[in-house]
């Protein structure tokens, strides 16, 4: 904005017109439509922790945890997790490191697994390169 100019209409706002809730309600919808996609993954007790921090908004983290089924053996938990993209789930899941195992879209643990050997071989010994 570079300005602005009072107008002559006005207009009464209802007593009851929580523009917090509002402003809430609508930010929570316009992050809702960013996310198209849905991504399968499994996460150790500490990824499980830490989407928290990764994830797109605060519901999503909380969806996550309702859909999550019961931890296997080591507390591993499967889940799915609304994402905007592929990419950007690309981008968020590579955070986790280890704590996550994607199970679904193909496409996106086969990105993960690449990403994985690439670092691995940047921490061998000089000579093993």
């Amino acid at each position: 904005m570079t300005g602005v100019e009072v107008g002559g209409e006005s207009f009464d706002r209802d007593d009851n017109f929580d523009l917090a809730g509002y402003w809430r309600e609508q930010a929570e919808a316009f992050l809702r439509s960013m996310l198209r996609a849905e991504v399968t993954i499994r996460l150790s007790p500490a990824g499980l922790r830490r989407l928290r921090h990764l994830a797109d908004a605060p519901f999503v983290y909380a969806e996550a945890l309702a859909a999550a089924g019961e931890p296997d053996g080591q507390g591993w938990v499967v889940t799915r997790l609304p994402v905007e993209s592929v990419e950007v789930a690309y981008s968020q899941l590579l955070g986790l490191g280890p704590e996550v195992e994607v199970l679904d879209p193909p496409e996106l643990r086969a990105r993960l697994a690449e990403a994985a050997r690439r670092s691995a071989a940047l921490y061998l010994p000089t000579g093993q390169r």
